[in-house]
């Protein structure tokens, strides 16, 4: 046993005496902890939405200076023509606009729903899907009453009782109306778990670099490049006097001990960034070194050249940050991505 614990802390101290990985584990905090100081690269604007009117409608006119001067999460701006707006969105000034259609109430009234406005985007629809319902539940603050009292007026079921029936329903709506329920958004993920029932609040921090989500694709490259250091080693016969066992059992300690490190490495970073490091997390994160180790080990066992393995890891790197929520959730795309980011170990502990 004192052989083996020999065997690998020499291995321990073969990997952090080399200069790269030592200064690439010493790099990882501090440039967590300047940008951290550094106010331009804390900076979190709201994303920008452009509002362009047509005509003078009322309605149109009042949605527009709520969202104008409403506090969301993101910023609504009014923009002089659809061509200004389109400008905007293609110079990367605004996410995406909408252009409201002319005799926008009138048409609501009269059921013509189809081309009531328009929304502009560029590449991604992640911010639209959000600001859709804040503009509609906007809009329909303003139309609402209108609308119901235009319905109860015709409605034949109501003529016998009109005002009496318009009275009930607006105070009804009341509530509606003028409580936050209409427009108010609580974005959830819902949890896969057995019941379905649990859900947790999304970290809304618009801007911000997705630090932990890096970390923990390095961590998960670290083991990969660790077994891929012990193939080069073996391959260079420096284990050619060491027994079977010894040798089988180098693979997973390699991924172990480049994952284990840059997760101390990585933890600290977070812990300077600000993020709440509890007792939870921790295990979490020596689950999550235990689970690269094995990952990497049963690849090594299935790529045994060199090369090859650099490869698959290679493409395992650029796959993880393609297919896991690092930037951009792909799947709004191309749906088939679930099934390659299922074979993606951090895409569960992003």
């Amino acid at each position: 046993m004192k052989r083996v614990l020999f065997w690998i802390y020499l291995m321990i101290k073969k990997q952090i005496s080399n200069p790269f990985i030592v200064c690439l584990l010493i790099a990882i905090p501090l440039a967590t902890l300047i940008a951290k100081n550094i106010p331009a690269m804390n900076k979190t604007d709201k994303l920008r939405v452009g509002i362009c009117l047509t005509d003078n409608d009322e309605t149109v006119k009042n949605t527009t200076e709520k969202l104008v001067n409403g506090n969301y999460p993101v910023e609504f701006y009014y923009c002089p023509s659809r061509e200004d707006l389109v400008n905007d969105i293609m110079n990367k000034k605004a996410e995406c606009g909408y252009v409201f259609g002319s005799n926008l109430q009138k048409r609501l009234l009269d059921g013509e729903i189809e081309g009531l406005m328009e929304c502009v985007i560029n590449e991604s629809n992640y911010v639209s899907s959000m600001t859709n319902e804040i503009v509609f539940a906007t809009l329909f603050k303003e139309s609402a009453d209108d609308i119901l009292e235009k319905f109860i007026r015709t409605e034949s079921t109501f003529s016998k009782a009109t005002e009496r029936s318009l009275e009930i329903a607006r105070y009804r709506y009341e509530k509606y109306l003028e409580g936050d329920e209409t427009f108010h958004l609580d974005f959830k993920v819902i949890d896969t778990n057995n019941d379905g029932s649990a859900t947790r609040q999304i970290d809304q921090r618009a801007g911000k670099f997705p630090l932990k989500a890096v970390l923990t694709i390095l961590v998960f490259v670290s083991g990969l490049f660790g077994v891929a250091w012990f193939i080069e080693d073996e391959n260079k016969g420096t284990y050619a006097t060491l027994s079977k066992g010894y040798k089988i059992l180098g693979k997973p300690v390699y991924a172990f001990i480049g994952a284990i490190l840059f997760w101390f490495s990585s933890t600290l970073a977070l812990i300077i960034s600000g993020e709440n490091i509890g007792i939870k997390e921790v295990l979490i994160g020596i689950f999550y070194v235990v689970l690269v180790t094995i990952y990497a080990w049963i690849l090594g066992l299935i790529f045994r050249k060199l090369n090859l393995f650099i490869g698959v890891s290679l493409v395992l790197l650029i796959a993880c940050f393609i297919f896991c929520h690092v930037f951009m959730n792909i799947s709004l795309y191309l749906p088939s991505a679930k099934y390659i980011r299922a074979i993606l170990l951090p895409n569960y502990f992003i």
